[in-house]
């Protein structure tokens, strides 16, 4: 689809996918309030992926040439907010690429509940309760395990009391424990 608009997600969560050349989804990324989706297609001005909304969800529908006629003040601040969003997400796609490629089960969940929090509670961190719009299928797709295993270490998360897990429901218990299980990876405020 050719580019003509960026989207800002004001409430709610998109997952970010392409299909592959054998017709199997790969989530690249998930987003939540005040991301903006669609700049990967200012390269080259089209949209490589699709977007799917995980939960109802509300995007202001941003049109670029506008964005180009913002007067000069404007449009560095706007271009200040996109350089610091897209230099954030450089840093959590090479985490993700090393959580992926050298990391346990249960290093990556943690890593995903954290990164879940921070983006699901941005302006209250200190609420450790959080309902996950995704499938369990859907994580596992985007962090490299099967749905059995992330399960199974759920499972796991709850016999250590780190969560309490209800079906999408989450409570994070010991925080403390979940980031020292991650403490190798480059840490950032969401995924």
């Amino acid at each position: 689809m050719d580019f003509k608009n960026l989207y800002i997600i004001k409430s709610g969560s998109v997952k970010i996918y392409f299909i592959t050349e054998q017709g199997d989804e790969q989530i690249t990324s998930f987003h939540g309030p005040r991301d903006i989706i669609g700049l990967d297609a200012i390269a080259y001005n089209t949209h490589k992926s699709f977007a799917q909304a995980l939960e109802n969800t509300s995007i202001c529908e941003l049109h670029y040439t506008e964005i180009e006629r913002l007067n000069s003040t404007l449009q560095f601040k706007f271009l200040d907010y996109i350089s610091r969003l897209v230099s954030q997400k450089l840093l959590i796609q090479r985490t993700h690429i090393i959580l992926l490629t050298n990391f346990s089960a249960e290093q990556k969940l943690a890593y995903f509940i954290l990164g879940l929090h921070a983006m699901i509670n941005f302006t209250n961190p200190h609420n450790k309760e959080l309902v996950i719009p995704m499938t369990r299928y859907e994580i596992g797709n985007y962090i490299g395990l099967t749905i059995e295993t992330i399960s199974r270490t759920f499972t796991i998360f709850q016999k250590k009391k780190l969560l309490e897990v209800k079906g999408r429901r989450i409570k994070i218990l010991e925080e403390d424990a979940l980031k020292s299980l991650t403490s190798q990876l480059p840490q950032s405020s969401s995924f």
